[in-house]
């Protein structure tokens, strides 16, 4: 996982977010659950964060997505918004009630086609992260494979712009 704490206002030098369609959506859905330090924390996931099929996922099955949601749950972590790349995601999360979540549709770098699913929508968070950066927030992009016991964002030092582990 990595995590960015930018500054607000937005990050200077580094110019404007683009102003597309699917930025306007993940500004305000970042608006929505930002703490009051425009803190959030970010994932991503498609339908293979959600396998049962044990011959198709590497990792034996079970539902990763579910196990992740249950520990921010758990910890009654509000600041947190799930980008699902499919529909079948982005109506677990409906469905849970408790899951902020924003269906985007971004289309995955050439180099990583025919990568295992994981492996394509890992090199999404980085232009992400940038676009949310540029708009004033602060991010903590995590990987789905994370179990959170307390609220990562008490634990960060906030001394950089980046941090990362």
């Amino acid at each position: 996982a990595s995590a960015a704490a930018g500054s607000t206002p937005p990050m200077p030098g580094l110019g404007k977010p683009d102003n597309t369609e699917t930025n306007r959506k993940l500004e305000a859905a970042l608006q929505r659950v930002a703490n009051e330090r425009k803190e959030v924390m970010l994932s991503l996931a498609n339908d293979v964060m959600m396998c049962t099929n044990r011959k198709t996922c590497w990792w034996n099955g079970g539902n990763v997505l579910e196990t992740f949601l249950e520990s921010l749950r758990r910890l009654q972590l509000r600041n947190s918004l799930v980008i699902t790349l499919d529909d079948a995601t982005e109506a677990f999360c409906t469905k849970r009630g408790d899951a902020p979540s924003l269906r985007l549709e971004l289309p995955v770098p050439s180099a990583q086609q025919n990568s295992r699913g994981a492996n394509m929508i890992s090199t999404l968070k980085y232009g992400l992260l940038r676009q949310s950066l540029l708009m004033g927030f602060s991010i903590l992009v995590v990987d789905l494979d994370l179990v959170f016991l307390k609220d990562p964002f008490l634990h960060l030092y906030r001394d950089a712009d980046i941090e990362a582990s």
